[in-house]
């Protein structure tokens, strides 16, 4: 068996079935064989590097993380069209100002850096998690914003309502 095989459907052969048969039996094994070729699509699902498996004296799978660029804006398509078609003009007094540009610094922000949880969107903006919240309450008026995935891992998804 290669390392290269352990990415497509394979058979497995137990080191110790006496171990495997109750696993099994208790659901923590679903078919023989499938345990590597989870582990690539999981991987792919979250939108990770494809895990390598390495195979010297002892057998290793580096499962890789998201890039360490994460920080920096990431183009994420269409995105000025979504932050140009929400456009409207821009409001007169110095509160609805203030508010109006730090929904536009958020929607941006939303839009480059998906993954960023409420609270760190409200440390990046210099605001309250409460003030990030009501802050897209009014852009849900405009935009479809949707939170998806786990608290942790998970990301947000912006779409201009019609």
């Amino acid at each position: 068996m290669t390392t290269t095989k352990l990415k497509q459907l394979h058979s497995s052969f137990p080191v110790n079935p006496i171990l495997a048969v109750p696993a099994f039996l208790a659901g923590y094994i679903k078919h023989s064989g499938t345990g590597t070729t989870d582990i690539v699509n999981y991987c792919r699902q979250a939108g990770l590097r494809e895990s390598e498996f390495i195979q010297d004296e002892d057998f290793r799978v580096i499962i890789w993380r998201k890039s360490s660029k994460m920080d920096e804006p990431q183009f994420v398509p269409d995105a000025e069209r979504i932050i140009k078609s929400g456009t409207q003009d821009e409001p007169q007094n110095e509160s609805q100002k203030t508010t109006y540009r730090r929904c536009r610094v958020l929607l941006e922000t939303i839009i480059s850096k998906p993954y960023l949880m409420k609270e760190e969107l409200g440390k990046q903006l210099g605001v309250s998690e409460s003030t990030i919240k009501r802050d897209i309450d009014k852009l849900r008026k405009t935009y479809r914003i949707t939170w998806i995935g786990p608290t942790i891992g998970g990301r947000w998804e912006v779409e201009r309502l019609k």
